[in-house]
């Protein structure tokens, strides 16, 4: 998971600080297959990522609309939760966030 951070929040242009934008979250999201299926919509990531951004600053290394390596994290713990336990299927983050990582992440981490 640490890797596939590094690898996308390298395209993010800040020199100083490493993070993902928008436009990328969204696509990873899409490569592990849960935009464009009935899981989450786009909308719902959108409010999810917001939730997760607590940057608000306006400064030359803003990260306001941008995730670091914690929020990535927090990212997808709270995705994971959308999809199985808004649903009804798990009960727990822990497994919850396991079967999102099993089934969805492992597409993006390898």
């Amino acid at each position: 998971m640490k890797n596939c951070y590094k690898h996308y929040s390298s395209f993010s242009g800040l020199e100083k600080l490493w993070a993902i934008g928008i436009n990328l979250i969204t696509e990873m999201f899409t490569v592990m297959g849960i935009i464009g299926t009935k899981l989450i919509t786009i909308s719902a990531l959108d409010i999810e990522l917001g939730k997760t951004n607590y940057n608000t600053d306006k400064e030359a290394i803003n990260s306001k609309s941008m995730i670091i390596w914690y929020e990535f994290m927090e990212l997808m713990v709270r995705i994971s939760q959308q999809i199985y336990m808004s649903t009804k299927i798990h009960d727990s983050f822990l497994a919850s966030t396991k079967e999102f990582y099993e089934k969805y992440a492992l597409k993006l981490f390898n």
